[in-house]
């Protein structure tokens, strides 16, 4: 991960944290009150170029940039050996990523999103390590780096619960029918056959044999693959089945 870091800032002049306030994870946010950086450095950076302050999430995969949401502050480069830049009121969206951990680092960039220094870690005042965040089947939880910095942790969750109403006679192909439709909408079907919960203390499941004709209420599973990223991940389809007599007139 040290090699990867300094490769990508191999090339950009050194930045460091003037100045910070107000910076809080919450669990639904990402917010920045001020953020000031500096480069000594100004070889690239262009006079008149409005310059700004832009953030990414760094991992071993490299850097992912992140949208503002809300946030505001450019800087006009005149000539000089030093430069500064300050965003005030930011808030920043959180993406969809593959599982892994990340940090939240800082740069500063011309206006139009070109990266123009290296990038940085910031102190949080605030993170609430408590909070959870699900998005697109993946959780997200945070913390504190030793540096003060904040780190975010995704964690796949393959595992996809539903209940299923029926009415009428249930057969072994209606059920893996609906059960695989609904593995198909998040990935695709591993397995050729039903489980059926057996043992509800143990967490037990069974093979069905595929020639059931008439099935009951009850928890069944179908294996299944979703893709995260260039990885595979295998997960399961529970579906709690509940069978209604058919109405009659």
């Amino acid at each position: 991960e040290d090699k990867v870091a300094v490769e990508l800032n191999a090339y950009f002049a050194e930045v460091s944290v003037d100045d910070y306030g107000d910076t809080v994870y919450s669990g639904s946010d990402i917010s920045i009150g001020s953020l000031t950086l500096s480069v000594s450095d100004t070889l690239l950076f262009v006079e008149d170029q409005a310059y700004t302050v832009n953030f990414a999430l760094t991992s071993e995969a490299g850097l992912v940039h992140l949208d503002k949401k809300t946030g505001s502050g450019t800087v006009s480069f005149a000539k000089g050996d030093s430069f500064s830049v300050t965003v005030e009121s930011v808030t920043l969206d959180i993406p969809a990523l593959v599982d892994g951990e990340y940090g939240l680092v800082a740069y500063i960039a011309t206006d139009d999103g070109v990266r123009s220094s290296a990038y940085t870690a910031f102190e949080f005042d605030t993170v609430d390590t408590e909070a959870e965040r699900i998005i697109e089947k993946t959780k997200i939880v945070a913390k504190k780096a030793d540096d003060g910095g904040l780190v975010l942790t995704y964690t796949i969750m393959p595992d996809v619960y539903t209940s299923l109403y029926y009415e009428g006679t249930v057969t072994y192909e209606t059920l893996y029918t609906l059960i695989a439709g609904i593995a198909c909408e998040h990935g695709i079907p591993a397995a050729a056959e039903l489980e059926m919960l057996t043992d509800s203390e143990n967490e037990i499941y069974t093979a069905m044999t595929g020639s059931e004709t008439e099935i009951t209420d009850g928890t069944y599973r179908l294996a299944y693959d979703m893709q995260n990223g260039e990885k595979t991940v295998a997960g399961f389809v529970y579906a709690t089945l509940t069978v209604v007599p058919t109405q009659t007139a």
